[in-house]
Parts: C-alpha cells; structure tokens; sequence
C-alpha cells in the first residue's frame, strides 16, 4: 500500500467516531425536544392545572409570546434584565404555574428548553 493511501485510511478511522458521535448527539435532541413538547403540555408541572400551553397556545407555535420572537438571551423590560431561555422557563413555572423552579440541572429543564429552542430554530 502506498504512503499517502495508509494516511487517508489512517485519517479516516481517526475521524469515523466523530460522525457517528454527531448522529447520536442529534438523535438525543430530537429525543430531548420530544419529551420537552409534552412537558409543555403536561399540567402537573404547576400547581395550579395550568400547563405552558395555557398561555403559550399550538404547544407555542400559535398566537402566543414565543411566535416570532428573537432568540435568547434577550432583554425582557418588566424584569428590567436580560434573560436566558432556561431563567425564562423558570420564570413561567414560579409565576404562571404556580410551582417550585426545577432544579437547574433537572432533564425537564433541559428537555423544555430544547423544545423551546427548536421553535425558534424552526421559523
């Protein structure tokens, strides 16, 4: 075999697990957006039988607050600060769902914010 083939093999099976590590990355985000679309439905995240979709309506790509708006972070002028998306998710779970924050390293945050996410990525 000559010298420059044995290279172009040899960079080949160095580089092979990367592909495939990016396939199963992808996959557990369409995963983490599946589960974080039915958490925005999910009345028993508050304490109060209200879901995110009560306000956020067509599980937020309707007529709600998420529609056409700009990325995160971003300035919200009530708060009088700039928000995250995962302090924002918090945010509606305290206030307009009645319940505790999750924690912030808690797969349901992560899995809202991913679906979240996935609606903006989307328009």
């Amino acid at each position: 075999m000559r010298k420059s083939a044995f290279v172009t093999l040899s960079l080949l099976a160095l580089l092979l697990p990367l592909f495939s590590t990016y396939t199963a990355a992808a996959g557990e985000i369409e995963d983490a957006v599946a589960r974080g679309a039915k958490l925005f439905a999910d009345t028993s995240l508050g304490t109060n039988g209200m879901s995110c979709n009560s306000c956020h309506t067509n599980l937020g790509k309707g007529d709600s607050p998420l529609s056409g708006r700009p990325p995160f972070p971003k300035v919200f002028a009530m708060a009088k600060q700039i928000r995250t998306l995962d302090q924002t998710v918090q945010a509606c779970i305290v206030n307009a769902l009645k319940a505790k924050p999750l924690a912030w390293d808690d797969a349901k945050l992560t899995d809202l914010v991913t679906y979240v996410n996935s609606l903006y990525m989307n328009k």
